[in-house]
């Protein structure tokens, strides 16, 4: 088995090339999440991760927040400006580290966390 943190900054630089340098202009949440998030964030854990998977991001937050509002907005505030005291998952972060800052537009943003909230990821390829 690989050692993923030897793989990470590598990892990371490459997402940060395709992903990090340009807002993404896309219709909707799942578009925007599919062109900016998905390459990182898997739907399902696979052995090699660079990122949490998205399904155990989304139980997590959902279990830990009220209701779609606060949900919606703990993503934003996440995704807009990443920092450690903010998350919700330390763990993830001691495994992963720090997501790096994407360079989304809030309005993207709003759209993914909403789509996050309401998807059905037995969809998502």
């Amino acid at each position: 088995m690989m050692n993923n943190a030897k793989l990470l900054p590598a990892s990371l630089i490459g997402c940060l090339f395709l992903f990090g340098s340009y807002a993404v202009q896309a219709e909707s949440g799942a578009d925007v999440f599919k062109s900016a998030c998905q390459a990182c964030h898997k739907v399902e854990p696979a052995d090699f991760m660079i990122a949490p998977p998205i399904t155990g991001i989304v139980t997590h937050y959902k279990a830990a927040l009220a209701d779609q509002s606060s949900f919606e907005a703990k993503i934003q505030q996440w995704v807009l400006d990443p920092k450690a005291e903010d998350s919700l998952m330390p763990h993830a972060i001691e495994r992963f580290q720090i997501m790096p800052k994407l360079g989304l537009q809030p309005e993207q943003v709003s759209k993914v966390a909403s789509f996050l909230y309401q998807a059905d990821f037995s969809k998502i390829n």
